[in-house]
């Protein structure tokens, strides 16, 4: 469209057409720089600024977002190439968001979507923003620091190139164009290698995880591989998948090594898609055989078997039995992951989009493209939402083997990235839900019983993940909750026990009045009106009450946060007193002080209410001491404290430190310490020796003299 404006209105570039100078007009006025036109570096960064911002806005209002795979990868290229380009400019601060309200005003009228979707574009411009600006001034310090180290060398490093992108997430491109500026290339071949190896290292870590699994794990992690690889290739005509119907069936073994086992009809589910392999058990002749996975080899279900089995002939008839109470808590932790993935779209935008999925018999795990952290209020819809949806009682609708272009009319959703063939299933569940999927799900919505978010975190930049949980877990999860929540209350009255004693203690020197001191207690108790949860059944009242318990008990940790200040006020102002009391004890023991070598030395016990106070104390006594030194001791929560002060005169004169001197009384107390020259603390266990090694001190401190 601009190259038709440009020769239809004899622009002299594309440029200088109307779609491009009011973005080049507002990066103008935001640099604060004149632009003119020309090829300078200066009028160059407007210019990519302008092209690509309005690449990004348009790719974000049409539901993309930046992550680091696919499109999302592209989209983030784009922005951060632009967030480098701003550093021409001297824009530090988020700027680009700012201008997409400009092209909005410009182009809507032809793209309304833009203005529709302005909000979200704005908000996921300025987190990518905000984020690669953390790490761009650090990235570009690496990147020139390596151009001194180069001298005469025209390479870039590959290894220097493979840091930039995997700690500072600059894009190799990136990093090219910093290169050609400087006449420079990069050796992108060991780029290409560390990539590689990064991949794999990758790969084994999801293979074999950690050292600590048990060896019935170990099994799957070493014969999953073997599966995968399994030769079926002959059976792929033969076999049948009939889990969508049935959890036991007979069947005939068609190949069988070590612990695999290939069956010609079988209930059990294979991984894919995010859904794990079924378990259960394979019996011949009346022996057992257990089932500890299932994976598969082109299209045929490999059985993974708990040890090697016998060879039998093939054709041997077999009973394949699943694992039905585990497979139908994996079916509903599937159905409220569709539920979720459309009440996430609905509530935080259709920009939303899985990429990346774990449906396991006690949890479900499911990330998607998203920019920011979820609210709490954003959580608690997304649950109502879903429980809802399953108190509807909503029939599963099972569109199996349909041709591809059939499931795109019904508008069922897609998986960017993800390959499919002529032929699909989709579940669909009412209007809610449609998505493309071979999983196995409940009848109906109802048999989840109840849904609940555990966690909400960040996978990836730009990528969130949420744990959530159903039916008889989601119950022990509300369980632990409760207890946890009880627990923070106990807590919470041991904190307004604390500040009533230290309130007592005070008298009128206390910050608070009587009235703020009692009235902590009776507004805790507020919260202490929790619903029992049941052993089985949750009903839908429960269920409200249920879906307020992350807002209770956020406001419980409101509180407490809120009681931890006020104990810190009350500490300091005790502190304070404390300080002011002792002031008289720290008159007298200066008065009193021995002389050696014409500076005062001054040894003695204190009572400190904690080694904030002792601190205190030292200041004081180093401030009336003149030229000397001191040493405060005092029993806090039954160990030692010590605080140690030198002069400054005898700092220069005589190198005592208070760091070194505090050290060696600590360690006669079994302890240890340390600090700057002038002031010190430490610490020791050994109570009982006190008095011995205050006797001492002299003697160190004349040690240290001589």
């Amino acid at each position: 469209m601009e190259s038709m404006k440009t020769n239809f209105k004899k622009f002299p570039s594309n440029y200088d057409s109307d779609v491009f100078t009011p973005l080049i007009s507002k990066v103008s006025e935001i640099s604060k720089i004149e632009y003119k036109a020309s090829h300078s570096d200066m009028d160059v960064a407007m210019r990519v600024i302008a092209d690509h911002i309005r690449a990004l806005t348009f790719a974000i209002g049409d539901g993309a977002t930046p992550s680091n795979e696919g499109r999302g990868y592209v989209l983030r290229r784009i922005l951060r190439r632009a967030s480098r380009w701003g550093r021409k400019l001297e824009l530090r601060e988020p700027f680009m968001f700012r201008l997409v309200q400009t092209l909005v005003d410009t182009m809507s009228d032809v793209f309304p979507e833009i203005k529709e979707q302005q909000p979200l574009i704005e908000r996921v411009i300025k987190s990518e923003e905000e984020s690669f600006n953390q790490t761009l001034d650090r990235g570009l310090e690496i990147f020139e620091s390596t151009i001194i180290e180069l001298k005469q060398s025209k390479i870039f490093p590959g290894e220097a190139a493979f840091k930039l992108y995997d700690t500072f997430g600059f894009p190799l491109d990136l990093t090219q164009l910093l290169c050609t500026e400087r006449g420079l290339s990069v050796d992108a071949t060991t780029f290409a290698q560390l990539m590689d190896e990064q991949r794999e290292r990758s790969r084994d870590s999801k293979l074999h995880g950690g050292s600590d699994v048990s060896e019935i794990e170990h099994i799957v992690l070493q014969s999953k591989e073997n599966a995968k690889h399994f030769n079926t290739e002959l059976f792929e005509k033969e076999f049948q998948f009939l889990g969508y119907e049935l959890t036991d069936t007979r069947a005939a073994i068609l190949n069988a090594e070590k612990n695999l086992v290939v069956l010609n009809a079988t209930p059990f589910y294979a991984e894919s898609g995010g859904q794990v392999g079924d378990t259960g058990e394979i019996i011949i002749d009346g022996r057992s055989f257990p089932v500890i996975d299932t994976q598969k080899s082109g299209k045929v279900h490999v059985h993974i078997l708990g040890g090697d089995i016998p060879k039998y002939s093939s054709r041997y008839e077999a009973q394949a039995k699943v694992d039905s109470k585990r497979r139908h808590s994996i079916m509903r932790n599937h159905t409220a992951t569709h539920l979720m993935h459309a009440s996430l779209r609905k509530i935080l935008g259709t920009h939303v989009h899985q990429s990346g999925s774990l449906v396991a018999q006690d949890y479900l795990r499911f990330d998607f493209a998203h920019f920011s952290k979820m609210s709490e209020q954003e959580i608690i819809d997304i649950e109502a939402m879903v429980n809802e949806k399953i108190k509807e009682n909503i029939t599963l609708q099972h569109h199996r083997n349909i041709p591809f272009d059939d499931a795109k009319k019904m508008g069922a959703l897609m998986f960017f990235g993800d390959k499919y063939g002529d032929r699909v299933n989709v579940v669909q569940f009412g209007e809610f839900s449609k998505e493309f999927c071979g999983g196995i799900h409940v009848k109906n919505t109802s048999e989840i019983g109840f849904f609940k978010i555990r966690t909400e975190a960040s996978s990836a930049s730009g990528i969130r993940r949420v744990e959530a949980l159903t039916h008889d877990y989601a119950v022990e999860y509300l369980k632990l909750q409760n207890k946890t929540y009880k627990e923070r209350i106990e807590y919470a009255y041991d904190l307004i026990d604390e500040i009533q004693a230290m309130h007592d203690g005070l008298g009128t020197s206390s910050p608070f009045t009587n009235e703020e001191s009692l009235g902590l207690d009776t507004k805790l108790r507020k919260f202490e009106d929790i619903p029992e949860i049941p052993q089985n059944i949750i009903t839908d009242e429960l269920k409200k009450e249920f879906s307020d318990q992350l807002v209770r008990f956020q406001s419980l940790e409101n509180y407490i946060f809120e009681l931890n200040e006020k104990k810190k006020v009350i500490e300091k102002e005790r502190t304070k007193v404390a300080v002011q009391s002792a002031s008289g004890n720290i008159d007298a023991l200066v008065l009193n002080a021995q002389s050696i070598d014409g500076f005062k030395l001054i040894c003695s016990k204190i009572i400190a209410n904690d080694m904030e106070s002792l601190k205190s104390l030292g200041d004081t006594l180093r401030s009336k001491l003149g030229s000397g030194v001191g040493l405060l001791a005092s029993i806090i929560d039954e160990k030692v404290a010590l605080v140690c002060v030198v002069s400054d005169d005898l700092i220069k004169s005589k190198n005592l430190q208070a760091g070194k001197i505090v050290g060696v009384v600590a360690k006669q107390l079994n302890g240890g310490g340390g600090g700057k020259p002038h002031l010190a603390t430490a610490g020791g266990k050994d109570v009982a020796k006190l008095d011995e090694t205050l006797q001492n001190f002299f003697a160190v401190v004349k040690g240290m003299l001589n």
